[in-house]
């Protein structure tokens, strides 16, 4: 035979006559390489191309002309033919012709592959960066904070190149009783794809916190798209509580704080974010709160006094549980009645209240501190 196919690696495919069963056979098999005469019944080799090339398939051609049609392998040449051979073929030409576009074939994969790794590896080194940005900003802003925009691309590569800044906070809930850590992280997983699928086509970059199953999401978006943003977070809600199927008794809350345009000013966003959210123990779920209502300061030792401190130790030194949930609902009752508490008092009275368990049970050796240290 002519062309050593195995040797070379390549397989022969189909073997015509004419140009239109040519163009039949390129359409069905698209093959890498084709090789073709000059003259053929119905397609030329130079219509051939043509029509090729018309389609978009990738196909290497290779002609093949005697002399007096050398002209036509001149035009060829301007449809991107790799090469042309002159009749009579020699053996060892048409192979080292081919042999060179395999060895072409060949670097242009590997090359493929090493690009292909070099992309991945520049996702992840730049998921990285963004990492360590982001737990920097939530955890020790003051490192950053002088940064301006043009010096946080230098550092981080994040195009912060939006006029505005708002935090976002979304925190999902399910019954505690059916809460497995499991299950709780997946929740949040699907939250976080549905707030990235709702909210990319709106913002720049975005910035995702999560902590204690609360998910801070910062974004960078132009003014003139807050009203979308906003709906966004209602489609959000929405779509989280459609997770019913999946989630028994699933909620979810939704705080978005004032919009600033400059990040040092991040940090009094992130804390009146955070102590907003903590609004929902005492309203209805599955709502957006927004941070820019006023915050009420309250002494949570206007309700949790030196005597209500000893009342609660008495009854945890007589370990009994009856009273303390009763005490504890008549506690709750009354603050309940002030319309100046916050979530975030709240919270911290019953932060409040649990050291006070762990303090006495100690204290009377009711417990063993190294339970409490497990």
């Amino acid at each position: 035979a002519l062309i050593d196919w195995n040797k070379l690696g390549l397989e022969l495919v189909a073997t015509v006559s004419d140009g239109i069963t040519a163009l039949d056979q390129i359409k069905k098999l698209e093959p890498d390489i084709v090789i073709t005469d000059i003259r053929m019944p119905g397609h030329d080799g130079i219509e051939l191309i043509k029509q090729t090339r018309t389609l978009g398939l990738d196909v290497d051609f290779i002609i093949i002309s005697g002399y007096q049609h050398f002209d036509y392998a001149h035009t060829a040449i301007k449809y991107d033919v790799k090469d042309y051979l002159l009749k009579p073929l020699k053996q060892d030409e048409i192979n080292d012709v081919l042999k060179k576009m395999v060895n072409r074939y060949n670097e242009e994969s590997e090359r493929m592959v090493v690009h292909s790794r070099i992309l991945e590896q520049s996702k992840v080194d730049r998921k990285l960066i963004k990492e360590t940005f982001t737990n920097k900003l939530f955890n020790d802003s003051s490192s950053i904070e002088s940064l301006d925009e043009h010096e946080v691309y230098r550092a981080y590569h994040l195009q912060f190149e939006r006029n505005q800044y708002r935090l976002i906070c979304v925190k999902p809930d399910i019954n505690y009783k059916s809460g497995s850590e499991d299950v709780l992280n997946l929740l949040l997983k699907k939250t976080k794809d549905i707030v990235d699928r709702t909210l990319s086509p709106y913002v720049g970059e975005i910035l995702w916190y999560e902590l204690f199953g609360y998910l801070y999401i910062l974004i960078n978006y132009d003014k003139e798209d807050y009203k979308d943003i906003r709906s966004g977070l209602l489609l959000i809600i929405n779509e989280v509580n459609a997770l019913r199927d999946l989630f028994k008794n699933v909620t979810v809350t939704a705080s978005m704080s004032s919009e600033f345009d400059r990040l040092e000013d991040f940090n009094t966003h992130y804390e009146v974010s955070r102590l907003r959210i903590l609004d929902k123990i005492l309203s209805s779920t599955s709502r957006i709160i927004d941070t820019n209502m006023h915050i009420n300061q309250v002494d949570i030792y206007d309700y949790f006094s030196k005597d209500d401190k000893n009342h609660f130790i008495n009854i945890i030194r007589e370990l009994n549980v009856k009273q303390f949930k009763k005490e504890v609902r008549n506690w709750t009752s009354t603050i309940n009645l002030s319309r100046d508490i916050s979530g975030s008092a709240y919270f911290l009275l019953a932060e409040n209240l649990l050291q006070l368990v762990i303090e006495t049970l100690l204290r009377f050796e009711l417990i063993d501190e190294e339970l409490i240290q497990s």
